[in-house]
């Protein structure tokens, strides 16, 4: 009698493979989204905490020279603080500072942008007494070996900084030059960077309470930052904190600002888009936390009414996305997750 051999089947049948593929396809497809979504998440963390690094940055800054730095908007204010952080200051430091410097947010007294200003005034400045911003370890290198000509780039090599500012965030060439204007569609040049997060287009802001709005003597100058870039204005946030001493009826007095006696450091998120609306037709509209409410301000002629608007959740023509994920220094991430229900 023949022994009977047991066949063995070795691989996979046509079936079994196709079967398998499909389950390999589904779990892709279920692990996928949430690992970006996971990414996603970890970059808005990443962000958030180095807002709140930045802020403590700033507050150091101020237990050493008795207050906090200006937001750049106002060269009057720039004078005052550094006179008073440094009394020996040279008159040809605001000189080389009005060269180096260029007014992007369109301050008729500005010297710099809201962005730059974090970088400058945290990066540190020179021990020289005479000359805190041009000398060693100061926030401006001076390129010209001739004494009659200045021409300044940012120094990399700036004395006990608040805040260690990575370089690859910093909007420089590899001369050193600040290339942030012709990033951001902005008229001119200067030397001063300004300060992005990871991978982003949109710099971090900074808004001081003294000058959330100017009053420059023709009339109020809105403090804002703004570029055809990136999307939206970005301004410092009211609160939907009032003033009970002040009516309803004033609604630009009656809603208090957010950190209305400090600062305000503001990011647009992963989207770049800061979220903010500005125009003639449109008016100038401060928008409340968290509520996501606003104040409008409408010019005619040389009258200006302020007025509550009706928008909500951050609402203002742009997609809602825009301000929603934006993240600051008086909230506990982005705004979405702060907004009541």
């Amino acid at each position: 009698m023949a022994a009977y051999v047991r066949k063995t089947r070795s691989g996979f049948t046509l079936v079994e493979m196709l079967v398998v593929i499909a389950i390999i396809g589904v779990l892709v497809g279920i692990t996928v989204p949430a690992v970006m979504i996971g990414m996603r998440a970890v970059k808005r963390a990443a962000i958030a905490m180095e807002v709140q690094t930045l802020t403590d940055a700033v507050e150091q800054y101020k237990t050493k020279f008795g207050s906090y730095p200006p937001d750049g908007s106002s060269m009057a204010r720039i004078q005052q603080h550094l006179r008073k952080a440094f009394p020996q200051i040279a008159a040809s430091e605001f000189t080389a500072l009005g060269n180096a410097a260029n007014c992007s947010t369109g301050a008729p007294t500005g010297v710099m942008d809201p962005g730059e200003a974090l970088v400058f005034f945290l990066g540190g400045f020179s021990d020289d007494a005479i000359h805190p911003l041009t000398g060693p370890g100061g926030p401006l290198n001076d390129t010209d070996p001739r004494p009659q000509v200045a021409s300044y780039i940012y120094n990399l090599d700036r004395n006990k900084p608040f805040y260690d500012f990575k370089q690859s965030q910093l909007s420089l060439n590899d001369s050193g030059a600040s290339t942030d204007e012709g990033e951001l569609s902005l008229s001119g040049a200067d030397a001063i960077p300004v300060y992005h997060p990871a991978g982003r287009m949109a710099p971090y802001i900074y808004f001081e309470s003294s000058t959330y709005t100017i009053n420059t003597g023709s009339g109020v100058f809105y403090n804002h930052f703004t570029s055809s870039a990136v999307a939206g204005v970005a301004r410092p946030y009211r609160s939907d904190k009032v003033n009970p001493a002040v009516a309803k009826s004033q609604p630009n007095l009656h809603f208090r600002f957010m950190e209305d006696r400090k600062f305000q450091i503001i990011s647009a998120g992963l989207d770049d888009g800061y979220g903010g609306v500005a125009g003639a037709s449109n008016g100038v509209i401060y928008y409340r936390y968290p509520s996501g409410g606003d104040v409008k301000f409408v010019t005619s002629g040389s009258t200006t009414t302020a007025t509550e608007g009706s928008l909500s959740r951050y609402e203002d023509g742009d997609p809602a996305n825009y301000q929603l994920d934006n993240t600051a220094n008086f909230s506990e991430g982005i705004f979405e997750d702060t907004l009541p229900n």
